[in-house]
């Protein structure tokens, strides 16, 4: 019975090993992606959209929109973004944290 629970980790170990090293060999993936954003519940003083990176294995450089007052409907359609986002993750997913900011409102993600 002992020699099956070495076998059994033995077997574990070598399989987390091998998966590791084919992820490491695979290198990250990019990817462009289109955000349209259609947001409502906005006051009518403008505001600012700032996208990050959700997570650490997702990676890009931040995006702020600045919308004029004169602009804000609602809902209010923003023009499409677009983001080269790279990933790192093993599932290759890349999420975004989209936080709006409007004068005298605290920040909403």
């Amino acid at each position: 019975m002992r020699s099956r629970s070495w076998m059994a980790a033995w077997a574990i170990a070598v399989g987390i090993i091998g998966a590791a090293s084919v992820r490491a060999s695979e290198g990250p993936v990019e990817n462009k992606v289109y955000l349209e954003l259609l947001i409502s519940g906005l006051r009518g003083e403008g505001c600012e959209i700032e996208i990050k990176p959700g997570h650490g294995a997702c990676q890009f450089p931040a995006v702020k929109k600045t919308i004029d007052k004169n602009h804000v409907g609602d809902p209010l359609r923003v023009e499409t973004i677009a983001i080269d986002a790279r990933s790192h993750s093993a599932d290759r997913d890349c999420s975004f944290a989209i936080t709006i900011k409007e004068p005298g409102q605290p920040p909403r993600t």
